[in-house]
């Protein structure tokens, strides 16, 4: 008999599947527009490509700070904590 469990993923899980896919895509974005915003803020280009990274740094380093004290503190424990 070849019974397969139907496994659904958390709700929390997809939410960050989702949303991380979305802060890559905007990263890429903002790099294929890159030429003109160094134009718009009169600058040169490797100046605007430094913003990028900048921003990609500060939101790598900053994310774990934010998500920190998150309201789901039951479901953290649960997960994170359990033995």
């Amino acid at each position: 008999m070849n019974v397969q469990a139907k496994q659904r993923i958390h709700p929390g899980l997809l939410w960050l599947a989702v949303s991380a896919f979305a802060l890559g895509v905007a990263e890429f974005l903002v790099v294929s527009v890159l030429p003109a915003i160094a134009s718009d803020l009169s600058t040169s280009l490797e100046s605007a490509g430094r913003l990028v990274g900048l921003y990609a740094l500060a939101l790598a380093l900053g994310t774990p700070f934010i998500s920190i004290p998150s309201p789901c503190r039951a479901f953290r424990a649960k997960w994170c904590c359990s033995s």
